[in-house]
């Protein structure tokens, strides 16, 4: 069943990357979704499909990611 979670995960298009970790989590994905609807969908579909692997979801959203142009002169010398 880990091999179709995993299958599941590259081809679903909402999802960013995963990984397998150690720890508390099994998983952790990243995923960017258009709305609070989409990431709901998605972790129903996630949980529907995969319920006898997940045992618990949590999420922490992520509203904007700020890009800096600043390079350091010494990392260019």
């Amino acid at each position: 069943e880990e091999d179709k979670l995993v299958d599941f995960l590259i081809n679903e298009e909402e999802i960013v990357s995963f990984t397998k970790v150690i720890g508390s989590a099994n998983l952790e994905l990243s995923v960017k979704v258009k709305n609070a609807i989409a990431l709901r969908t998605l972790l129903f579909r996630l949980r529907e499909k995969f319920s006898g692997l997940i045992t618990e979801i949590a999420n922490v959203p992520v509203f904007g990611v700020h890009k800096s142009g600043f390079v350091p002169e010494w990392v260019i010398e």
